[in-house]
């Protein structure tokens, strides 16, 4: 296995430094450097929180781990995080966004209440290396409309959605707020789009 022709893409650390074209104000950038242990002397763990002057959309935390090892990633998931600390994960779906990315959505149950999740995994360019990145976006449940809803792409591949429902069906599947979870979900996907534009603009 080799990463060469793979498309790599810029970080959405690059997007969420400035939110303001995802109508986003991004109040502060912390960096959680405890996590290196596990990711390696070489990742960055930034942690973002975007608020918006609209109040149909919630306040995001999202998160940017960014690592040359891809095995740390997939031997620290998302989901190995939860059981980890004992939480009560109440939904677990996967999820096509429009660019063909699948990722997940959590609802999860925390010390601090419920939250909503979505994270993913992305090729991103680490200098003259490959590397890794994963996005987390989080949003504690309150009730609402929201002004983003994700609407799921059309005219995808059959068997692979069939794939995508059928491992959905033997999933945990409680989710007390799902338009909360379709706005995360818009999110994603405009942070995706925005990542892949970003890089079709340097490359021109």
């Amino acid at each position: 296995y080799r990463n060469a022709g793979l498309t790599s893409i810029h970080s959405l650390s690059d997007v969420l430094q400035d939110a303001t074209a995802l109508g986003y104000t991004t109040r502060s950038a912390t960096e959680q450097r405890w996590a290196r242990r596990y990711f390696g002397a070489d990742s960055r763990w930034r942690r973002f929180v975007l608020e918006s002057a609209d109040p149909d959309v919630p306040t995001v935390w999202a998160d940017v781990l960014d690592t040359n090892s891809l095995a740390s990633l997939r031997a620290h998931s998302t989901m190995s995080c939860y059981r980890l600390h004992q939480q009560d994960v109440r939904s677990r779906r996967t999820v096509e966004l429009s660019n063909g990315v699948l990722v997940e959505s959590f609802v999860v149950e925390m010390a601090g209440g419920t939250w909503h999740v979505v994270s993913w995994q992305r090729p991103i360019e680490r200098g003259a290396r490959l590397g890794h990145e994963r996005i987390t976006l989080m949003a504690s449940s309150i009730e609402g409309e929201f002004a983003r809803e994700f609407q799921p792409p059309a005219g995808r591949d059959g068997l692979r959605r069939r794939l995508v429902d059928g491992l959905n069906a033997i999933r945990p599947g409680s989710d007390p707020n799902p338009a909360l979870s379709r706005s995360l979900l818009a999110l994603g996907d405009q942070l995706e789009a925005s990542g892949t534009n970003s890089k079709a603009a340097s490359a021109s």
